[in-house]
């Protein structure tokens, strides 16, 4: 339900607080992908919970999506899908304070795909994602990564990147790291 709306310079921020079901974050889904570059979505969620998810939560035109989370918050998919997908100049995705499991692309990306966007991690655990060609937790083309705190374990990538891939620009080498 929502906790606070406001609007800065024409932006409308609003807070939500998240109960304990899947169906609350289910609802911000939804919400998140009619994102436009005039709208964002700030989540708190409660301490020792597990969001399920459904499907892909897709933060696109300019968006932004904040999931702050509690004590042993976990946001897990629940088949085969990637968690996050990022893209557009001036979208936005931060995360604090949560763990990531389970997701999966047939591509780049097992919890997190970017292309032209900024990701913010701050005390994230991604851990148990997959992806069928680079970056089985994340995935990053053309964008920003800011990570703090960051825990990447048993994630896989079939040809590389088992924990971050980065595309390059112009033609650039991709670039992996670790797993």
């Amino acid at each position: 339900y929502a906790v606070a709306a406001s609007t800065s310079g024409g932006v409308t921020t609003t807070t939500l607080q998240l109960g304990a079901s899947a169906d609350d974050l289910n609802c911000v889904i939804t919400t998140v992908e009619a994102a436009t570059a005039t709208y964002k979505v700030r989540v708190l969620a409660p301490n020792n919970t597990r969001y399920e998810m459904a499907r892909t939560i897709t933060v696109e035109n300019g968006g932004a999506v904040t999931l702050v989370g509690g004590r042993n918050t976990t946001v897990a998919a629940t088949g085969a899908f990637r968690l996050f997908n990022v893209k557009d100049v001036n979208s936005e995705l931060r995360l604090d304070s949560v763990t990531l499991t389970g997701g999966y692309a047939s591509t780049f990306g097992g919890a997190i795909f970017a292309v032209d966007a900024t990701v913010t991690l701050n005390d994230v655990k991604v851990r148990n994602c997959e992806a069928d060609t680079s970056g089985g937790a994340v995935y990053a083309l053309r964008s920003t990564l800011v990570f703090t705190d960051v825990a990447l374990t048993s994630n896989t990538a079939a040809q590389y990147g088992g924990a971050v891939g980065l595309g390059g620009n112009n033609g650039d080498a991709d670039t992996a790291m670790g797993t």
